[in-house]
């Protein structure tokens, strides 16, 4: 009965000390749990996790090593001497630890006496253990979730053992919440090496991103990375934190711009479906350290940042700035668009008439062209210190120009236009202008304009085309280039046209030349071949005939020379009369006296006169006043009849004629008597007397002045 009894006693003292283990292991793997859940600091819990293991296995020593590139990492121990941890600092492949073998077969393996284990017998690991004082080891491989090996676990024994199948029952809950630790341990490591990476490259990224909160109407902005601060002329300062549409609002002063309308579109439509939204190119002008506003455009896409359960958390606006390459673009579509008006504005100034013409056209098509106020041409004559203004064209907004102003009333604008063109986009604005310029360029609606300029040479302007605002405008590169352009081409044509003009003028007077001369040759040959058939009729032999035809003609010779060598084909009626007497050397010795006015006879009138001369001159030679020396001949001419008229008189006396020898019915007296008054519309008198020869014509000044 009593050997029973202590039977009965000693089982249920063994159960209650079991239970009270399995109650102290339960505990312990509870705080380990609840230390495992909120700890963040590894290596403290590797302690405790280590003591809690020595505690399930009864073991005096424990060791935690951890994979990394292929070998296991002693990361944390208990009970092992220093010499020993260092040995087991890193196991290598090549190792025939229990760990090592436990790692290759990816189970627990157990050496019950290291003394006994001949694979490790001679190591340096048999001398670790000894170091320790260690028989006795297990390793149990940690195994992540999904299968990949984590790392290892080991109890050590400073006997032989060998621990019965029950003693691992609560061990391997904690090697199952040791490999959860570790493992997700690795995956916070994981996160937070890819959000350092993120932010890295977010940072680093070239592209401009700012991170808005879909908090609609603020899009409160989270974050920026550099080269959006960089792009928008802000910092973390003027950035984080604030609403967007208050950061980046809109120039107040140019109404219309459509630039946070359609971001707000944008992000409104992102919030809507959900998905990224790619923006048509805007301007959204941003404003520059000096509180400026700069003109810029930008292509920008909105893209949603969803969580798990597919909420919007936060929108990532990646921004393209491309203000350079639109510009490149306007410039390069303006150059085009230029090029085609400027074709168009050759082929009009080609077609016009004159000078005048084709600036006048020119001016109508830049004004129309740029849509501006006024365009006009003017002509420097800085002698006269004033600018002309014959072309001009303007609509209802300026007043027209004067005439003439004086370039000393635009004294820096004269300056500049000497050199350059002369650019500006607000007058008002303009420095260095004294308040007098100012006035006289207000004065005439000139608040913005480009000039440019044609030049002989440097500083010696000849005229300017300009473009006139009268409201402050600014002048892009385009539009100055296209009135320089403009100004070059109307320069050139009105140059043509003039050449062109002064080309037809001088064929037109070549064409008169031409009919002139033919008119002339042909009244020559008639005169020509009337004296030659006038002399024949009265010559009574060949040597006669070649004498006085050769006089006659030599006469009408010296009329014809001097008709050429005169400006507008007049000869001067004394020299006519001077140069026949010479020819019959009788002027130079005091028997003829010449007096009268200064008269210019017309062609036919001179070839008239000389002739008459020549027979005069000729008669006294052989018959009159200049057969000796003793001979006067008085010759003189007058106006009359109010100037209309002219009255001409040769007058000879001191010598005595033999009437009967002078015959009167030759060829000169023909042309004294007869021709004279029919080509010239003349009354004449000849009165042949014992003492000389008396002449006396009267004509209209139609044909002499």
């Amino acid at each position: 009965m009593i050997p029973a009894l202590g039977s009965q006693v000693a089982g249920r003292t063994e159960t209650e000390n079991r239970l009270s283990n399995e109650l102290a292991a339960m505990a312990a793997l509870r705080r380990v749990s609840s230390e495992l859940a909120s700890g963040e600091n590894p290596q403290p819990l590797y302690d405790k996790l280590l003591e809690t293991a020595m505690h399930l296995m009864h073991s005096q020593a424990a060791s935690l090593q951890v994979l990394q590139d292929g070998r296991l990492r002693l990361t944390a121990s208990r009970g092992f001497a220093e010499e020993s941890a260092d040995h087991w600092r890193w196991i290598d492949a090549d190792s025939r630890t229990a760990c090592e073998r436990a790692m290759a077969a990816r189970d627990r393996f157990l050496i019950p006496d290291v003394e006994a284990d001949p694979e490790i017998a001679g190591t340096g690991d048999l001398d670790a253990y000894r170091k320790s004082g260690l028989r006795s080891v297990q390793s149990t491989p940690l195994i992540a979730r999904d299968g990949h090996l984590l790392g290892m676990i080991s109890t050590h024994w400073s006997e032989p053992h060998e621990p019965a199948a029950d003693d691992y029952k609560h061990f391997d809950v904690l090697v199952r919440q040791i490999a959860d630790f570790i493992e997700r341990g690795e995956a916070t490591k994981r996160l937070r090496e890819s959000e350092q990476q993120y932010q890295s490259l977010f940072e680093a990224s070239p592209v401009p991103f700012m991170v808005l909160a879909p908090n609609q109407p603020d899009f409160t902005i989270l974050a920026a990375n550099k080269a959006y601060f960089a792009a928008t002329l802000r910092t973390p300062e003027t950035l984080i934190g604030l609403r967007l549409f208050d950061v980046f609002s809109d120039d107040p002063t140019r109404p219309g711009q459509l630039g946070s309308e359609a971001l707000a579109i944008s992000l409104e439509k992102v919030l809507k479906t959900k998905r990224t939204d790619v923006m048509e190119r805007v301007r959204y002008d941003i404003v520059n350290p000096r509180g400026e506003f700069e003109p810029h455009w930008w292509e920008a896409i909105n893209a949603p940042m969803l969580d798990e359960s597919g909420n919007i958390t936060a929108i990532i606006h990646q921004v393209h700035r491309v203000t350079e390459l639109h510009l490149a673009q306007e410039a390069e579509r303006e150059r085009q668009d230029s090029q085609a008006f400027l074709l168009k504005f050759s082929a009009a100034l080609r077609a016009e008439p004159d000078a005048d013409a084709v600036a006048n056209r020119a001016i109508a098509m830049l004004l129309d062209r740029l849509q501006l106020d006024r365009s006009y041409i003017t002509f420097y004559r800085p002698a006269e210190d004033e600018a002309v203004i014959p072309y001009q064209i303007g609509n209802e907004s300026v007043p027209p120009l004067p005439s003439k102003v004086r370039l000393s009333d635009f004294p820096e604008a004269y300056e500049q236009v000497l050199e350059r063109t002369f650019v500006i986009d607000d007058d008002f604005e303009r420095l260095g202008v004294s308040d007098s310029e100012r006035a006289n360029s207000k004065a005439l609606g000139m608040r913005a304009m480009v000039a440019s300029t044609t030049r002989r040479g440097a500083k010696d302007p000849i005229c300017s085309m300009v473009a006139v605002s009268s409201r402050p405008h600014h002048w892009t590169p385009g539009q100055i280039a296209l009135v320089e352009e403009a100004a070059e081409r109307t320069w050139a044509f009105m140059e043509r046209a003039r050449a062109e003009a002064a080309l037809r003028d001088s064929e037109r007077h070549a064409q008169t030349l031409l009919a002139e001369l033919q008119h002339r040759v042909r009244n020559t040959l008639a005169v020509v071949r009337s004296i030659a058939r006038r002399t024949a009729e009265n010559s009574s032999s060949a040597e006669d005939l070649l004498a006085h035809f050769q006089g006659r003609l030599d006469a009408f010779s010296r009329v014809q020379a001097a008709v050429t060598r005169s400006a507008g084909g007049k000869v001067d009626l004394a020299s006519l009369i001077e140069d026949e007497l010479i020819a019959h050397a009788a002027h130079t010795d005091g028997q003829v006296r010449i007096s009268g006015p200064a008269v210019a006879l017309d062609p036919r009138a001179a070839e008239r006169m000389s002739l008459a001369v020549h027979e005069l001159t000729t008669n006294a030679v052989k018959h009159g006043a200049l057969i000796n020396d003793r001979g006067q001949i008085s010759v003189s001419w007058k106006r009359t009849n109010g100037g209309g008229e002219l009255f001409f008189s040769w007058i000879e006396k001191g010598v005595d004629v033999d009437l009967e020898r002078v015959r009167g019915d030759g060829f000169g007296m023909e042309l004294l008597r007869a021709s004279l008054p029919y080509d010239l519309q003349a009354q004449t008198t000849v009165d042949l007397q014992p003492t000389g020869l008396r002449f006396e014509l009267t004509m209209p000044l139609p044909s002499a002045t």
